[in-house]
């Protein structure tokens, strides 16, 4: 990506994310039901409401199948959907190509949640994340396959969301 900022783990990496993006009340954000708590509980901290889709029975990620369903219903109900959380689960991408036009078809932020696939390639690409993403969310944590014991980062092409996660981490210095 072109951009990135540092942060004190994943899970810190998904806050800012959330509150950079704007996330508040009345709001939900997808995802699958198959990833760490720091992702459901990053959109409630900031206010919104986390919602699930259900995975793909042969990949264990994010079904787009599903989540093009889940979408469309919450959009009848009048919810305000606002992001999808993707998670590369188990080091094996999502299917990127797909969610990205589903983004783009409902107007939505995407977070690739690639803490668990650094260093994964997309058809041969190691980098797929920032390509097809909004936003990606690293975390260094002991149990990762690249750790530094802790820490995390937040990259992105978007030079705008970067420089509110650098503003807010420093409590706006």
């Amino acid at each position: 990506a072109k951009y990135c900022s540092l942060v004190a783990n994943g899970t810190a990496a998904l806050h800012l994310t959330g509150i950079a993006l704007g996330w508040g009340k009345n709001d939900v954000v997808l995802s699958s039901p198959i990833t760490f708590l720091a992702g459901p509980n990053s959109v409630i901290y900031s206010g919104a409401t986390p919602n699930f889709a259900d995975i793909d029975e042969t990949t264990y990620n994010i079904s787009t199948f599903d989540l093009e369903k889940k979408i469309k219903k919450l959009k009848l109900l009048g919810k305000n959907i606002k992001a999808v959380i993707a998670t590369d689960y188990a080091g094996q991408p999502c299917d990127w190509k797909t969610l990205r036009k589903l983004a783009d078809k409902y107007r939505l932020h995407l977070i690739n949640d690639n803490c668990h696939a650094i260093g994964a390639k997309y058809f041969g690409n190691i980098g797929y994340a920032s390509k097809f993403a909004d936003v990606v969310i690293h975390s260094y944590h002991a149990i990762k396959n690249i750790t530094t014991g802790e820490g995390g980062a937040v990259f992105s092409n978007n030079k705008k969301i970067i420089n509110k996660i650098s503003s807010l981490k420093t409590h706006g210095l």
